[in-house]
């Protein structure tokens, strides 16, 4: 468990899509291993954010690499980008991926973050979907304190 809340950066967030089609077993934690969908710039990324998406998890939590502090949320059904949720389940809510809960953690690009889920059920055909919302602090080797925030590494529950 973390002991304080490191903030999130300043800076402009955006989200890096994912997905991954890694069998899950049933209740347990399973890593996946985000495939995204876009490049994006070397650095040092900071992770203020995620939602995720699977018929079975219902919760998924990011690994960051060299850190024991895995922040997490509540996962939901459906697709919450293309509106098609299964149910009529609205998104996560909002205090998950706006700073609320301030930095998850950072990572650089040659390294990013695995994400681990707990489904309820074992499923080996489904697509998991996933949201990292993201603010680049800097170049490669880059700290949360260099740039105004607190020590780096994952604060606790970051949606």
């Amino acid at each position: 468990m973390a002991t304080k809340l490191d903030p999130a950066p300043k800076g402009e967030g955006y989200w890096l899509r994912f997905t991954s089609s890694t069998a899950t077993q049933s209740l347990k934690w399973t890593v996946i291993t985000p495939s995204f969908d876009q490049s994006f710039p070397s650095g040092t990324y900071c992770v203020t954010g995620l939602e995720f998406l699977s018929p079975t998890a219902v919760a998924a939590r990011v690994v960051f690499p060299g850190s024991v502090l895995r922040p997490g949320v509540v996962a939901q059904v459906g697709s919450i980008f293309t509106g098609s949720t299964s149910a009529g389940l609205a998104r996560t809510h909002r205090c998950f991926y706006d700073g609320s809960f301030g930095a998850f953690g950072t990572f650089q690009t040659s390294a990013p973050p695995s994400i681990e889920i707990f489904s309820v059920s074992a499923d080996n055909a489904n697509t998991q979907e996933g949201y990292l919302r993201v603010v680049r602090i800097g170049d490669v080797g880059a700290t949360l304190s260099a740039v105004g925030g607190a020590a780096v590494g994952p604060a606790m529950g970051r949606g």
